[in-house]
């Protein structure tokens, strides 16, 4: 799976979903646009292995087809309350992917709370 690949090492992923269905006796394949939660590709399984290997980047959630914004929402609340830890629960993996002009909180603690944020 290319997630196994590229996860340890970024730091931005882009997400989206599809319902597909297929006809190969007539060599027909349609695929639509669906929210994350109904697609064919399993994001809770996908996220479950990308916290196990440290990624704490940024989920870009895109949707195309139909009302954009509620499914958008739908995205967010599919995330945030069925798929992602608490934050009370979880305790942060080692990003692997240099931040260049970012500081560490440890860092910026040592600095007296100032400097290196963009």
């Amino acid at each position: 799976m290319l997630l196994h690949k590229t996860l340890r090492y970024a730091n931005y992923w882009h997400v989206k979903n599809y319902f597909r269905d297929e006809d190969v006796a007539r060599g027909s394949f349609i695929a639509l646009p669906a929210p994350l939660e109904l697609g064919v590709i399993n994001y809770r399984e996908a996220l479950q292995y990308a916290i196990s290997v440290g990624y704490q980047g940024i989920i870009c959630t895109e949707h195309y087809g139909g009302d954009g914004l509620s499914v958008s929402a739908s995205n967010q609340k599919y995330l945030r309350e069925k798929v992602l830890p608490r934050t009370g629960e979880y305790h942060l993996g080692t990003s692997r992917v240099k931040q260049s002009g970012l500081i560490s909180s440890a860092e910026r603690a040592a600095l007296g709370g100032q400097g290196g944020g963009r």
